[in-house]
């Protein structure tokens, strides 16, 4: 729609012509009425609708096909390649698309550098060099270079036995200081809203069999991921910190967020967690086997983790935490229990299959108030509010009962002292639990009464 015109109108038309590789950009600026006519721009948005067509979502097709000739080293062209874009990334910085309904293919590009500061900073902010990115963009961009990391150096080793984990099989990772592309399998299991005991119990394989793989990980052996596991740790939410409640049991929680964090650290389980391992992170495939024409047919519920960001360094109970807490509400307390006895169970097994001994399942479970906590202490100052709330602040609120009585204590190393006291980090292996009944069964719940 060409607007009316006026002796001082400008008709602004920037329009951007993405070719097929290398990129190039046209553009066509500032295009006053006295020097161009409709037909004028007429043509020229046909040119831009042209331009246009050769891309899907934002990606070129082009570049699609030759990701897929390189993949499948046998030439592709470009009008064969079918190209849907199924996601958008955080901030903004890409978005995650289907090549030929087989390829999932991740495309992050980096904020860039040299972005103008506000006019004026508060005097006790440090000011940011022209060519740095904010303290949020490079964390992003650090998560996305350990999930190449991840897909480059670890994921063949997961995906082979004994490990066998379930996970997109890395085609092609390429890297530089604009971006990154990652291309992977498809996965063909399917999405689940929140998750029942038995896709709850799939999840907690597939977890237990990463910790196992990265059992006693030592900083110097990570080769690229996270130093700290998960997105929440203290050391990266410094802002979501200074906003937390002074009053109150998330008051009393401010106090103990350090310990929290210096308890964890030097918890004496340590693996690599997935760090952000909701039940979004999880597909489910349920697979049939017929052993034969007089035996019954069974079926076995997979999980299949994606979405490797945020893997690194970290006791175990992180995961559990943010798994428990991304399901809350669907299963009870006991259920809860029930859940982590049978996750303690197949971790002892893989561990065993590997000559190390498994931790005990009380030491696990203590791990895990901690590891509440902590979460909790994230989401009391984060922005977006509270999710799990109700769970989160149940067991947040015991383990403080349990640190100050109910009532605030002197500062931050009265917190730390008493964490250390009652929660030491030697607890591990102060005896070992009896291997787990072959047939893997679980205690029964009591009876009501």
């Amino acid at each position: 729609n060409i607007p009316p015109s006026s002796t001082r109108l400008q008709l602004q038309l920037r329009l951007h012509l993405h070719l097929q590789l290398p990129p190039r950009r046209r553009e066509l600026r500032a295009i006053s009425p006295p020097h161009c006519c409709p037909r004028m721009i007429w043509k020229a948005a046909l040119a831009f609708s042209a331009g246009m067509a050769n891309r899907k979502g934002g990606l070129a097709v082009g570049h699609a096909a030759q990701l897929l000739t390189e993949i499948d080293k046998v030439p592709r062209a470009a009008d064969d390649v079918r190209v849907q874009e199924i996601a958008s990334l955080w901030s903004g910085l890409g978005a995650v698309y289907l090549l030929d309904d087989d390829v999932v293919m991740k495309h992050i590009k980096f904020p860039s550098l040299g972005r103008r500061e506000p006019a004026a900073l508060p005097e006790q902010q440090p000011r940011r060099e022209p060519d740095a990115r904010s303290f949020s963009e490079q964390r992003d961009v650090d998560s996305y270079q350990v999930e190449a990391a991840f897909y480059a150096l670890h994921a063949p080793r997961l995906l082979a036995p004994p490990v066998s984990l379930d996970l997109p099989r890395p085609l092609l990772v390429r890297s530089d200081d604009e971006g990154i592309t990652l291309c992977m399998s498809r996965l063909r299991g399917n999405s689940v809203g929140r998750l029942d005991r038995e896709h709850a119990r799939a999840a907690l394989d597939a977890l237990a069999a990463l910790h196992a793989a990265y059992w006693g990980v030592e900083p110097s052996e990570l080769d690229g991921l996270q130093a700290q596991g998960t997105f929440w740790h203290l050391d990266n939410r410094a802002e979501e910190l200074s906003l937390m409640p002074r009053t109150g049991w998330e008051g009393r929680l401010f106090l103990a967020a350090r310990a929290l964090d210096e308890r964890l650290k030097a918890d004496s389980m340590q693996t690599c967690v997935h760090g952000d391992c909701k039940n979004a992170n999880f597909f489910f495939l349920r697979q049939s086997s017929s052993p034969g024409r007089l035996k019954e047919s069974h079926t076995a519920l997979s999980a299949q983790m994606f979405d490797f960001q945020y893997i690194g360094r970290a006791p175990p109970s992180k995961d559990l935490a943010y798994l428990f807490a991304s399901t809350e509400g669907s299963y009870t307390e006991w259920v809860e229990d029930e859940l982590l006895a049978h996750y303690h169970q197949v971790l002892s097994a893989a561990l065993i299959e590997r000559g190390i001994q498994p931790p005990r399942l009380e030491a696990v479970k203590l791990s895990l108030q901690i590891a509440y906590a902590d979460l909790a202490r994230w989401m009391s100052g984060w922005e977006g509010g509270w999710w799990a709330k109700a769970l989160l602040s149940q067991r947040t609120r015991a383990l403080l009962d349990k640190l100050d009585g109910g009532e605030p204590l002197a500062d931050e190393q009265a917190y730390r002292e008493a964490l250390f006291n009652l929660f030491p980090p030697s607890q591990l292996s102060d005896s070992v639990e009896p291997p787990p009944p072959p047939d893997g069964t679980i205690a029964q719940p009591p009876a009501a009464h």
